[in-house]
């Protein structure tokens, strides 16, 4: 029987403990001065904080590695939990419904990482960003008090912020990368997804990239048989890509149906760079070298992504081909 710590509110606690052991599980109530966030998994499979207003949390501890999925639970203000929890499940549902479907991916997790199962990106996000976020906290608290006591300000300070922001950045990428499951073939048919969802999508994306975008005229209304998750991750990992490699500089993109209506064409036109020496002259195949690394070959394969990088008199042009109709996968990503 999986052993759950919870905590948090006290009328809260009581609730989580009747549907925890009504579903079988062993309830325990966490000590009132331990963190939530900060029980290992030695002690528990996952912890569940019934958060709040009535509830206090005691201050945030050190990072402590492999501590047991934080799952938060209750309308309240969770604070830096928010940060911290696996899950937040604002509205449990009359029987718990919502808390059991989030609370199930904590409990599975042990399983899924031996047979390298679905829970292995929360479990490696979980893993990285909680030292991360602790560490940006601390420095973050230090750099207040010396502002406060008027000290000098510190350039080292400043220099390990901007890196742990950097790693933070790179634990998305990290993250989106890694394969859930294996997938031995793509599924037999896919949900319709119209093109204008997949145009919505592209408002949606956050990567840090200095992005416009405009589209020709054509049917978009009609529907295609492009995954949209997968979608959306291949947007991601391309504005990676290009944020990288565009540090600083804006992007225009151009969405368009090819003659056929069966692929959707995506042009990003980015300016020259300034002249950075010998690699002034290779910036394309910088961003090919990228691209490679940073948009998983599986994801490539599935989408039947095709692409192309070429060198204008005006800069740099990233040429992006996905069929909009079921065909045979291809072998790999690989230039148009």
């Amino acid at each position: 029987m999986a052993r759950v710590l919870v905590g948090g509110d006290d009328r809260g606690c009581e609730q989580l403990r009747r549907w925890l052991e009504a579903w079988g599980l062993r309830a325990r109530r966490l000590d009132p001065h331990e963190h939530p966030a900060a029980v290992s998994t030695e002690r528990a499979r996952a912890v569940v904080y019934a958060c709040s207003d009535r509830a206090s949390v005691p201050p945030a501890p050190a990072a402590a590695p492999m501590a047991a999925p934080l799952v938060v639970v209750g309308p309240g203000d969770a604070g830096e939990l928010e940060l911290l929890a696996w899950d937040r499940v604002t509205d449990p549902g009359p029987a718990g419904e919502r808390l059991a479907a989030a609370l199930r991916p904590c409990l599975d997790d042990g399983a899924a990482l031996q047979r390298g199962g679905p829970a292995f990106r929360d479990f490696l996000n979980h893993e990285l960003r909680t030292p991360l976020t602790a560490a940006g906290m601390a420095l973050q608290t230090l750099a207040l008090h010396l502002e406060s006591a008027g000290g000098p300000s510190l350039d080292l300070l400043d220099t390990a912020l901007r890196n742990i922001q950097r790693l933070e950045q790179t634990v998305e990428w990290a993250t989106d990368y890694v394969v859930d499951e294996p997938r031995a073939q793509a599924p037999a048919t896919l949900p319709p997804v119209q093109l204008t969802d997949l145009l919505a999508d592209l408002d949606a994306i956050d990567s840090g990239l200095d992005l416009t975008w405009s589209t020709d005229i054509g049917d978009w209304d009609a529907e295609t048989s492009i995954a949209r998750d997968e979608w959306r991750r291949l947007l991601r990992q391309v504005h990676r890509a290009l944020a990288f490699q565009q540090a600083d500089a804006a992007v225009r993109l151009r969405v368009s149906l090819t003659g056929d209506q069966e692929g959707l064409l995506l042009v990003f036109e980015m300016p020259r760079r300034q002249n950075r020496g010998d690699l002034a002259d290779t910036c394309e195949e910088q961003l090919r070298r990228l691209l490679t690394f940073t948009v998983h070959p599986d994801l490539a394969r599935r989408l039947q992504l095709r692409y192309d990088v070429v060198l204008t008199g005006e800069g740099l042009r990233l040429r992006l081909l996905l069929p909009t109709t079921a065909s045979e996968p291809v072998a790999a990503m690989q230039p148009a």
